[in-house]
């Protein structure tokens, strides 16, 4: 018996395979909880039929300005949340996201400009799903407007007020929830918003007030600070009809309505399966959405909501981002730079491999020695796929060469086994409560002995094992929505910096242009060649063109081309 064939007992080639062809939906996903703080199983969490099938409701922006870091991080995490549910966990995800088009910020920030607060919101709106398109993040199933849906939102009020849950103010006439009265029922209220599990309510009370939006100057209206409003009346523009009378929708109201109406439409009961947002959602909003919800559709003994998950805060150098900081950064200065960003550019799939390599959960500090490491991983994966491309594409022939020794050796058998390791510890990362920092660690590991292993079999590495080194790294980083959705075999072939990006129209634009420039740059090149045949020392011309060609030409178009003893390869530079 050969002992290079196989090093490996039987169960471990069995549980190679196994780990290959296993059913993913058998698998356990568990989460952790924002409203409970514990981790659960999360088809024991949905505890219905059928299971396969979950409904995901993330609050959206509130379209009155440029959309911030703060806000590519949050949706690029759930994003990423999505994409693995749905490609690595089999489910199918129904994925909604409002937007908030109509609130005090929107209003005096269009009067300040002398626009409709319409047009104001439109345009930011416009601005923020193309700004989540240049991170790869994709659109939800549908994203509800709050001012497309005011008859839903005054219909789910009264509901609420045919069941004894609201007062009206007596110095407005607003209409607020009774958290009070919910209670009465049996009902908890302040559950989110327990910031120390064990704390009583009561010692969050300036907290509480601190954030819940009361209205200046009517504080009066409420009979409590945690009561919260449900319709404003005003009758200053933009306004609508109620029975109470001209005004506007709450924050927590519009939002709850908007996911009856849609996500909750999926489910016989009404509820949500999974509900996300910031973590400076989860109170009061998300609990205030909750206690409606909560009222209407479900019973004492049942969740409105199976799970929520919230995004940690982003801090740039230590502080909360502000304005009135000085530290307040858009989207669009990450990735183009400017005046006010003193932090290096970065590309799109570049800023969403950085926040990627935080917990969605944890809080997250935005540094300049945090976006170097996320520079040197983008720069370690594009080496990889153009090194592996090298080998894969000039080593392809030795198949047919039958002088050449192929035998499969321990060093072989030992990577496919790193390989596999590395793909079922990847898989049980990811499906423990996204723990994306530690997928990528493992795909680092991943890349680094793919790296050894060419370098120990320089001549003649096992191309198979390469290739499904290659499949793997291009697999993980695609379901982490930075693999653009190619195949592994042409990512391999391609490179990383040309496939594992973001397609758009300007990217395919950009692509054309960069064939056309190749194209005239080896017609000169011939030319050149051709000419210099003609002169008294044609073969000195040619190695000046050659070494032209290399250093400055292909330089343009970002193309590195390398001289080996006898060959040359070439690399695309990462961007």
């Amino acid at each position: 018996v050969n002992q290079n064939i196989s090093p490996y007992s039987y169960s471990c080639r069995e549980k190679l395979f196994s780990t290959a062809i296993g059913n993913s939906s058998e698998k356990t996903v568990t989460l952790n909880d924002s409203l409970t703080g514990k981790t659960v199983d999360l088809a024991t969490a949905l505890n219905r039929e059928p299971a396969n099938v979950l409904t995901m409701y993330v609050c959206g922006p509130t379209v009155y300005d440029a959309a911030h870091l703060g806000h590519a991080r949050t949706y690029v995490q759930f994003d990423a949340i999505r994409r693995i549910l749905q490609d690595l966990c089999g489910y199918k995800v129904a994925f909604f996201m409002n937007i908030t088009d109509v609130d005090d910020k929107i209003v005096n920030r269009a009067s300040e400009k002398g626009m409709d607060f319409k047009d104001l919101a439109l345009e930011h709106e416009t601005s923020f799903f193309r700004d989540m398109e240049l991170l790869g993040v994709e659109k939800p199933l549908f994203s509800p407007r709050c001012t497309d849906y005011m008859d839903e939102i005054v219909s789910f009020i009264s509901r609420l007020e045919d069941s004894g849950l609201t007062y009206h103010g007596p110095e407005t006439g607003s209409v607020y929830f009774d958290t009070a009265k919910m209670e009465s029922s049996g009902l908890s209220y302040g559950d989110l918003g327990t910031m120390n599990r064990g704390k009583a309510l009561e010692e969050h009370e300036s907290v509480y007030m601190e954030n819940s939006e009361i209205d200046e100057g009517i504080q009066g209206d409420k009979r409590s600070a945690r009561d919260f409003a449900l319709w404003k009346i005003k009758d200053a523009q933009p306004c609508w009809p109620s029975p109470w009378g001209l005004g506007r929708p709450g924050w927590h109201s519009e939002c709850s309505a908007m996911i009856d109406a849609t996500a909750g439409t999926l489910r016989s009961d009404g509820c949500l399966d999974i509900h996300g947002g910031g973590i400076d959602l989860r109170f009061p909003h998300h609990e205030n959405e909750r206690a409606q919800s909560q009222s209407l559709v479900c019973d004492s003994c049942k969740n409105w909501t199976s799970i929520f998950l919230h995004t940690g805060h982003l801090h740039i150098r230590g502080r909360k981002m502000s304005k009135s900081l000085k530290n307040f950064l858009t989207i669009e200065m990450a990735l183009e730079g400017g005046d006010d960003y003193d932090f290096p550019v970065m590309s799109p799939r570049q800023l969403r491999l950085l926040f990627l390599s935080q917990r969605y959960s944890a809080p997250m500090e935005f540094t300049t020695e945090a976006v170097q490491e996320t520079l040197a991983l983008d720069k370690q994966f594009s080496e990889f796929f153009a090194n592996t491309r090298i080998v894969l594409s000039q080593n392809g022939e030795d198949y047919n060469d039958h002088k050449i020794c192929n035998k499969w050796t321990k060093i072989d058998a030992t990577f496919v086994g790193v390989i596999s390791q590395g793909e079922e510890q990847i898989d049980i990362a990811l499906r423990n409560d996204f723990d994306i920092p530690r997928a990528l660690a493992q795909l680092r590991k991943v890349v680094k002995e793919t790296n050894v292993y060419v370098n120990e079999n320089e001549s003649h590495p096992k191309l198979g094992a390469v290739r499904q080194a290659c499949q793997l790294v291009s697999k993980y980083l695609s379901i982490l929505g930075i693999g653009g959705g190619v195949s592994p075999f042409k990512c391999a072939v391609n490179g990383y910096d040309a496939t594992l990006t973001f397609t758009n129209q300007s990217q395919a634009r950009g692509e054309e242009i960069e064939v056309s420039q190749l194209l005239d740059i080896l017609t000169q090149f011939r030319a050149d060649v051709r000419n210099s045949l003609r002169s008294e020392n044609p073969k000195g011309e040619i190695f000046k063109l050659c070494d032209k060609l290399r250093d400055e030409d292909l330089m343009r178009l970002n193309v590195h081309l390398e001289d080996r003893k006898g060959r040359s390869i070439w690399k695309k530079n990462n961007k």
